[in-house]
This record gives C-alpha cells, structure tokens and sequence, in this order.
C-alpha cells in the first residue's frame, strides 16, 4: 500500500490515552445538569482504541448504523459534510475512497489510490498511481479517466457541487490508465490531504453518464457494499456486500444498512437492546455514560475543538466581528459546561482551540473569554454601528436544542442582547442552513473536531472553503491559511497554522465553547472500528465485522 509520509505526527495516541476516561466500578450516569456532572473514575487509555483490532472477525452478519443526518443523496457531487455520521460513512461504504489519513501515523495512505506524492518541494503539482485491477460494480474499470471524469464534473459549475472549491483552478494530465499529474493553480503541501477527505469518493463514469441529473437514485460504486434499497421516507438505505471488492477477504459483513435516527434520547437504549449495533458523535450528554453502563463498547477520544456555533456573516448582526466578539465575551463556557453537561467523560470547559497535547498548543490560542464589561464594550460598538444585537439561534431537536434554549437565556439577561430559539428538524437542516443560509447562528452540525488543522481549517476558514457555512470571508486569512499550506518544515508548519488559529479566535466566525469528545458505541462483539480522516469518524466499512456471530 502506497503512502505520503509526512512527519506530521501530533501527539495523537498520547493525546487519546490522556483524554480517554472511563466510569468507576458503580457505572451509570448519576449527574444532573446545574452540578457540574457526575464522578469519573480513573484514566483508562483502552477506551481510545476500544474496537479498532480485526484479529479473530468472522465472515457474515449485519450491522445497522444510526447517524444524524437525513440521507437526501447518494450522489458524491452532493456531498456537503464527509463525517461518517452524515454523509461520509455510507459514500465510502459505496465508493470506498482513494486515500485517507491513518489516525495511528497521521499520514495519507491508499485504499483504491496507491501512491500520491509532490513531485516537488514546491507542491505545485502531484503525482498520483492507482491500483491496478479495481472496477466498478457495473464492470467499469476505476483507472485514471475515471477519477478525471468525476473531478471534472465536480468542477461543472451546472453541478454546483459543494466539493468543487477544492478543486477551483486545478488542471489534470492522464499518464496512462493508472496515473494522472494535478498541476494546482497556487502550491498547496497538504493537497494530498485534500484528496483523502471529500475527493475519493469516485462513481463509474458510465453510470453517471447514463443518468445524467438523476444519477445518485441507483449509485454505482467500487466499495465494499453496493447498493440494495432507499426507503426516503424513513431515510434508511440499505447496501449489501460487494463480492467483487477490490481487497481479497473484505468485506466482512454481508449488508449493512445507515438508518437516520429520529430520537436522539432513545439511541443508546436501541443499541443495548440490539436493534441497531454502531453509532457514532451527536447524540444525548450522557451517551458514552449510558452505553458503558449497559455493557456496550465504547471508544473515546479527546480531539482539539469542541462544540461551537457558526455566525453567519451574510447578514446582521454577525456580519459584524463586534456582534460575535459580544456573544462570546457573553457566556461563561465554565457555566455552560456546569448546566449542559451530565458527564465528566463527555464534556470539559474549552480553555484553548488546542490540547495541550498537541504539538499546535498555546496557550494564547483560546476564543474571546467571559467578561461581562468587555461584552458591553462591544455592545456599544454595534450599536454605534446599527446593529442591534437581536436574532435567533436554530437549533435540531435535543441535544442541540436544550443548548440553544440554555444559551439565550443567559445571553437575554445581559443588556443589549434579544435571542430566541428556531427549531427545524434534522432532515430541514441540509437546506435551512448549507444551501440557503437561513440563519443567525446555528447549533447544527455542533462542533468541530480535529487533530491536525489540515485541510479542515481550510474548509472551515478559508473564503472559498468548501464547508464555510459562516460564509467568513477575509484577505488576511486566506493569505494566513496559503502560507500555512505552502510551508514544508514541520516547525515552521505548526507556526503557520498557529497564525491562522490566532485569527479564527479573533475575528470569532465560529464560536467554541466545550470540549467536544470523539465517539463510537458498538456492539461489543462487533470488531474493526478504526476511525481515519482525523477527527471526522469515518471508517472504513470493509474493515467491519463480528468476533462471533449468534
């Protein structure tokens, strides 16, 4: 298997065996919310690699997996959010991917792709093999033209695909049928990052030609699963085992079905009475709590970032940097964190944007902190700028919501401050706020997770970033986030995006609060949950799989 090494290892596994925490021998959840929690027992560092291992899966069986957000296409083009609980893990169940970042190293490795390299220090231009022999279930070969075709139609401005920045002004040359050179319009040394999150999700060329607007009805892919039945009106899709799969002995499992869930506060009691058997981030504050006490498995892991709330800038009052600095000088995460959460082992207040584990920790590097005077200051600011401070927070039902009610009533007892609370549904938030920005803020998708800033600083940052929900947009920081990108040295890296993490706590477009720990509860049976793609989840469905089966 091909791979770029980079170098660019950040203490991840110290950082996971330092955040993991496991209940004491009593188990259970006995915290409400204004007490600050319940107790935690000691540190237990299995909890970060709970489930990865594949040694002893067995062929067969069936896994179904509860995610957060409606399932509206299959499509790739469509793509908004590659994280396994919305769109992520059943693309990659489909198509697979070409390459993605191992949560061990760091480092970009291949599944469909086999080598991508820089064919210089410049990183003007890369170098991409595939491997030899994968096809697409329709019997299409998965070569070079293949993945041209797909990036070209993601760059068709008649697609409007939500991945097409990352290939804006990107031009391709076909070797021969396993090899391309990408010439980038400006150098970019985590181009290869790129690709393995949001890019490697290729469909067969003929399929897609074949159905033109309407492809994503009936995907065709090279995954590990193919595609079996859509019941849209439960949002349950059902893939069953891809016999042809390019990996000899994978997949393991012969179907595996995403269902949306459509309760939050009853999913851990679904997966402890065997309904469903995986679920990821997202749902109830004491979930991990839940789940260890009902003999589930758990991992657990302690990422940079936390729960956070997106502005958006397309209109008043957060158009304006001193609306957002006075929402954030407004709020106590100390507070938050005492009233919201139920566990110790899900939640911390968020001191600064990185661990201090990670080799991109500073202790400077922390969002606006509460001070009531200088949120009047900024007050004062917007008003002397008409804007008044007066807007709602949208919000999906639970979790989210139970935030949003929380936080504007403590942002309506400071002065100069009108908040309500816009509930919409999970399946409406796909619309509401990626497509037609119809919000103030917005608690959904809930945080962001990451370990090394690239290339999600980019997709969250950047100007033209492919999830800049907050449609932040500045000069300074797409020259910050340029350099950071064209900088090989690793010392020289990390101070690089230290800059750009400076800028994102200054100019506030994204507001974090608490810590945001990363999840999977399992059936404790079920075996080959390795997370990869940094802090998104995903997983590698072909790796899934039982130790026994009933």
């Amino acid at each position: 298997m091909g791979s770029t090494q980079r170098g660019r290892w950040v203490g991840l596994m110290a950082g996971l065996a330092v955040g993991a925490l496991t209940l004491s021998a009593c188990g259970g959840s006995n915290g409400g919310g204004g007490d600050g929690g319940s107790t935690v027992g000691e540190l237990d560092p299995d909890l970060a690699t709970a489930g990865m291992s594949t040694e002893g899966i067995v062929d067969g069986g069936e896994v179904k997996i509860l995610i957060t957000q409606g399932i509206f296409s299959l499509d790739p083009a469509r793509m908004q959010t590659p994280n396994f609980g919305s769109q992520g893990g059943f693309l990659q169940a489909i198509y697979d991917t070409l390459f993605y970042v191992d949560s061990d190293t760091n480092t970009v490795m291949g599944s469909i792709g086999d080598t991508l390299e820089a064919t210089d220090e410049t990183c003007g231009a890369w170098d991409m093999t595939l491997k030899d022999g994968v096809e697409f279930t329709d019997g299409t070969p998965l070569d070079a033209a293949a993945v041209e075709a797909h990036w070209l139609r993601l760059q068709d401005p008649e697609v409007a695909s939500p991945q097409a920045t990352k290939l804006e002004g990107v031009t391709f040359d076909v070797v021969d049928d396993l090899s391309m050179t990408i010439t980038l319009p400006e150098a970019n040394c985590d181009f290869d990052r790129t690709i393995s999150t949001g890019l490697g999700f290729v469909p067969s060329p003929t399929a897609v030609e074949a159905a033109g607007e309407d492809y994503g009805e009936d995907p065709v892919g090279a995954g590990p699963f193919t595609f079996d039945s859509w019941n849209r009106s439960a949002n349950e899709l059902n893939l069953v085992k891809n016999d042809s799969f390019h990996t000899e002995g994978e997949p393991h499992l012969d179907k595996l079905s995403f269902i949306t869930a459509s309760n939050t506060a009853t999913v851990v009691d679904s997966l402890i009475a065997g309904e469903y058997q995986l679920a990821d981030n997202g749902w109830t504050p004491t979930a991990v709590d839940d789940a260890l006490a009902g003999d589930l498995g758990v991992q657990l892991r302690r990422p940079n970032g936390g729960f956070s709330l997106q502005f958006n800038q397309q209109k008043p009052p957060f158009d304006k940097v001193c609306a957002r600095r006075a929402f954030a000088h407004a709020l106590d995460p100390e507070a938050i964190t005492a009233a919201m959460s139920q566990s110790e082992l899900m939640s911390a207040p968020l001191k600064t944007l990185f661990t201090e584990d990670s080799e991109f920790y500073a202790e400077d590097i922390a969002f606006p902190g509460y001070d009531l005077e200088a949120a009047a200051e900024e007050v004062q600011e917007c008003e002397d700028q008409d804007n008044p401070l007066t807007f709602s927070i949208t919000a999906s039902p639970g979790t989210d919501q139970t935030t949003a009610e929380y936080l504007a009533s403590r942002l309506n007892e400071v002065e100069g401050f009108d908040v309500t609370v816009d509930v919409i549904t999970y399946e409406e938030a796909y619309t509401t706020i990626f497509q037609n920005r119809d919000f103030n803020i917005n608690a959904y998708p809930g945080g962001q997770r990451f370990y090394d800033p690239a290339p999600l600083f980019v997709d969250w940052l950047h100007s033209a970033g492919a999830t800049n929900i907050t449609s932040y947009a500045s000069d300074e920081m797409d020259e910050l986030i340029q350099k950071a990108q064209t900088t090989p040295g690793e010392e020289e890296r990390i101070a690089a995006w230290q800059d750009v993490a400076r800028l994102w706590v200054e100019d506030v477009p994204t507001y974090a609060y608490m810590e945001n720990r990363q999840y999977f509860l399992f059936d404790k049976d079920l075996a080959g949950i390795y997370p990869v793609n940094d802090a998104q989840n995903l997983l590698l469905t072909q790796s899934l799989g039982y130790t026994t089966l009933d």
